[in-house]
């Protein structure tokens, strides 16, 4: 199992955030220390409000967009993924 501990948020003066945290195997085990970029940009936090919010009920035929911000969804796992270095933190387990 892996555990990602916050540690701090650092906005930046555009509103971006920076995730300082932990990253812990196997019981607690601690691998690294890990800075980490928000993968989205604000343009992409008003999309996933949006599709969360209001897509189903409000503007459901608004399909192309709603493929867009799930596609945004995947680069952002991706880039959490890669952020945390999770594959390496695995080789810990």
């Amino acid at each position: 199992m892996i555990q990602i501990r916050e540690i701090s948020t650092t906005l930046n003066i555009i509103g971006e955030a920076t995730w300082r945290a932990s990253v812990h195997c196997d019981e607690g085990r601690f691998v690294k220390t890990v800075e980490v970029k928000n993968p989205f940009n604000s343009n992409d936090e008003e999309n996933l409000e949006w599709y969360l919010e209001e897509f189903a009920t409000a503007s459901p035929f608004s399909r192309a967009r709603a493929r867009d911000v799930c596609s945004s969804l995947k680069n952002y796992a991706a880039g959490l993924i890669k952020g945390f270095e999770l594959e390496e933190a695995v080789k810990h387990i």
